[in-house]
């Protein structure tokens, strides 16, 4: 996994920047713009350093008066690495140094962090494109995890259009579902990633496969 690597440059004759946004893993000193990115693993923030024998408290708030702080921290050096929120929107952050001495200094302009979670779509792993499956009627699917998905939104149909739904679910739980009961004929299956905030991507691929009579008894294959 990379992570977010943001230099935030917060005190003397420095300006405030409105608005940090995550890119890859490349330093960014001065961002530019109103963009936003997915959501990774981890987040490297990065500040002034003011030298040798100082602290900094840094905080992370959803609001910009810090009442709703959700990361406080001291660091011994002027950068902190945090997990990535796994809810979009604004978040604010700040520092303030804690001198040699003891003394404490102010806190540093509020800045901005925006997280837009894009997440991708899941990789249906059963049943395979076109399988045949003969007299079984209770399936487990299967899927591939996605990174800052909470739930998944499944769907089984009848039709490749999806009006004749069979069985939908609208946050799954894990890479699996259990099935059972299921008739003769072809169906249809996808899925999509859901965020803990709602957030959903956009769907799979759209698997299709086949429930048939089972071999008569006495063929061998």
């Amino acid at each position: 996994m990379f992570s977010f690597i943001v230099s935030l440059l917060l005190y003397q004759a420095v300006f405030p920047l409105p608005k940090l946004s995550a890119a890859s893993n490349n330093m960014i000193t001065f961002p530019q713009g109103n963009e936003t990115y997915p959501q990774e693993e981890k987040i490297h923030l990065r500040w002034k350093n003011l030298g040798e024998g100082f602290t900094y408290q840094f905080q992370m708030a959803k609001d910009m008066d810090f009442q709703k702080i959700i990361i406080e921290k001291i660091c011994e050096k002027s950068e902190i690495t945090f997990p990535q929120p796994d809810v979009s929107g604004l978040y604010y952050v700040r520092t303030r140094p804690t001198y040699p001495d003891g003394r404490i200094g102010k806190f540093s302009s509020v800045q901005s962090y925006e997280i837009s979670l894009k997440l991708q779509p899941p990789i249906i792993t059963f049943p395979k494109e076109i399988s045949e499956l003969r007299g079984i009627h209770d399936i487990t699917f299967s899927w591939q995890s996605v990174p800052g998905a909470a739930g998944y939104h499944f769907m089984l149909a009848r039709d490749r259009a999806f009006k004749r739904i069979i069985r939908e679910i609208a946050k799954a739980d894990g890479k699996s579902l259990f099935i059972t009961h299921l008739d003769y004929g072809i169906y249809y299956v996808k899925a999509s990633s859901v965020a803990n905030d709602g957030t959903e991507g956009p769907f799979s691929d759209t698997v299709s496969f086949v429930i048939t009579l089972p071999p008569p008894e006495g063929d061998y294959y």
